[in-house]
């Protein structure tokens, strides 16, 4: 195995500064999941009222946005679990995540007359976990 892409050895002290990291990847996998198999029934619960973004059906975007996070997701993992060169990349897990918490609440800001009451909730929520989490990962790495 190269330096790049060792595994940690699995002991418990690893395996719990791991467990942010974890974490991220399978909200992000679930999430993505989600979007990228329901992605026009999502639009429509969290913009009823808009059936395009950005010059494209809302639907197709979250379906993106969805496969986005499941290759996100599966990164964390193989970064998170790799020590030598690659495990440099887990500060910028931590960064991406803060910087999605961040830009989610300047978007419900910016425009959160374009979605519902439970667009605005949902994505506040998320919002705020992912930086809990990113928070936690930060503390670990």
């Amino acid at each position: 195995m190269s330096t790049l892409t060792q595994s940690l050895p699995t002991s418990t002290g690893n395996a719990r500064s791991l467990a942010p990291f974890y974490l991220g990847a399978a909200a992000d996998f679930l999430v993505g999941l989600e979007l990228a198999l329901f992605g026009s029934a999502v639009a429509q619960l969290l913009m009823p009222a808009h059936e395009q973004v950005l010059g494209m059906p809302a639907g197709v975007l979250l379906r993106v946005l969805g496969v986005v996070l499941i290759v996100f997701a599966i990164d964390t993992v193989i970064v998170a679990r790799s020590r030598g060169k690659l495990a440099r990349f887990r500060s910028w897990i931590v960064k991406s995540n803060f910087a999605t918490a961040a830009l989610a609440l300047v978007l419900l800001l910016a425009a959160h007359s374009a979605f519902s009451t439970f667009g605005i909730a949902a994505i506040a929520i998320i919002a705020v976990a992912l930086a809990g989490i990113a928070s936690w990962q930060h503390k670990v790495s």
